[in-house]
């Protein structure tokens, strides 16, 4: 994975970006603000997604993920009888993908929109629209954990299963570095 360096701010304000689209979001974003706010806002609006942001001491990079990086992608983390990690058996992307694509699944299984996902899928067969993902990674032994675009990516790897394709996934990596900013013990 080829990476180069970029600041947070930069990270920030891709991941508020992609947070304003939704419908139930309800904040001002004028795209001007100074690092400290876009991470304060970031936090206001994301706590449990954005929390290792503080949590840990990192290093952002942005990069395009090979597919055999893609396909090891986690899911967000949480306890164990979080939404995601209910919805794939194994806590990879791929594993939720697969999961939605075998199973009698409602439109939405727990907090999970997984109508949105398939609508999201069928859509990766007529258009190539690239969306970059945010992710950490804890260790450099472990994959990444998708902590904005899980939804996304998800939809990616049932359009990567159903039809072989891959397209190098572009991201905003947060590397952890060896010391720890915060420790809640």
């Amino acid at each position: 994975m080829g990476q180069t360096g970029v600041p947070l701010a930069e990270v920030a304000r891709n991941w508020l970006r992609r947070e304003n689209k939704k419908l139930y979001r309800d904040f001002d974003f004028e795209r001007k603000e100074a690092e400290w706010e876009l991470v304060g806002e970031l936090l206001c609006q994301c706590p449990f997604q954005a929390a290792f942001i503080w949590q840990h001491h990192l290093t952002w990079y942005a990069a395009e993920l090979s597919e055999t990086e893609f396909l090891r992608l986690r899911v967000i983390d949480g306890p164990a009888d979080s939404s995601w990690r209910k919805l794939s058996p194994d806590n990879t992307i791929r594993g939720a993908a697969k999961r939605i694509i075998e199973s009698e699944l409602p439109d939405t299984f727990e907090d999970i929109d997984v109508a949105h996902i398939k609508r999201l899928a069928d859509r990766f067969e007529t258009t190539t629209r690239e969306e970059r993902l945010t992710l950490f990674q804890p260790d450099p032994d472990e994959a990444s954990i998708v902590v904005d675009g899980n939804h996304y990516s998800t939809a990616k790897a049932i359009h990567h299963i159903r039809s072989g394709a891959y397209d190098p996934q572009p991201v905003y990596l947060g590397v952890r570095q060896d010391c720890t900013i915060h420790d809640d013990s």
